[in-house]
Parts: structure tokens; sequence; C-alpha cells
């Protein structure tokens, strides 16, 4: 009985994390485009919007990350001694790990290479998460 509780249980958790995850990213979204219109755009407005666009993705790395890393956990915690769930577990985390350290390394590079062909003191303006 309780197998078949925890087998639509699991799914039913992840699922309403993703949707919360998806709903509140999409709010934070909201702010992306920063001039009304495009005889207000410029080169300036184009690169924030690249930074924004940029800050969002990450922010939804972080989120589905944070969620990925939890069901992995889970998976080790509920395991049992079953060494193949506890393989299939770490091997998780790890691929996560490498996943997530390469979306940070990549913003770094954009922030440098951003930080470089900026005008000095404007790269101040473009920080994570601001």
């Amino acid at each position: 009985m309780f197998a078949k509780t925890k087998k639509i249980l699991w799914p039913s958790v992840v699922l309403a994390c993703l949707l919360f995850f998806l709903l509140a990213s999409s709010a934070l979204g909201a702010g992306l485009v920063p001039c009304d219109g495009p005889e207000e755009c410029d080169f300036e407005q184009a690169v924030i919007l690249i930074q924004n666009i940029i800050t969002f993705l990450i922010k939804i790395s972080i989120a589905i990350s944070a969620l990925v890393f939890a069901a992995s956990g889970y998976m080790m915690l509920t395991a049992g001694g079953n060494e193949g769930q506890i393989k299939k577990a770490k091997e998780m985390l790890g691929k996560v790990l490498i996943g997530f350290l390469f979306i940070l390394s990549a913003w770094l590079i954009v922030y440098t290479i951003t930080n470089a062909l900026l005008k000095p003191g404007t790269a101040d303006d473009f920080m994570l998460l601001n």
C-alpha cells in the first residue's frame, strides 16, 4: 500500500515544485526588456537586455539545480541499501553539479568579456542577481 502511495506522491511533489518554480521565474522575468519601444532602444539598452536575460536564466538554473539536488538526496535517503539506486542518485548529483558549475563559469566568462568591452565604470551596473 505504501509503495503505491509513494509512486503517486513522488511525481506529484516534483510536478508541483516544478510548476511553482516556473511560475515564480516567469514573474521574475516580467522586467526583462529595459525600454518601452524600438525608438528608445540603443546599444546600451541591448546590453542591459542581454544581461537581464542571462540573469533570468541563471535564476531559473539555480531553482532547477536545487530541485534536482533535493530529488537526488531523497533518492539516496530512500534507497534502503539498494546499491543501484544509490549509484543512480550519486550520478545525478555529479551531473547536476557539473552542469551548474558549467553555467556559472559561462556566466563568469560573459561577465568578464562584458566588463572588458564596456566603458570603465559601466560594468558595475551589470551585476549578477541585482
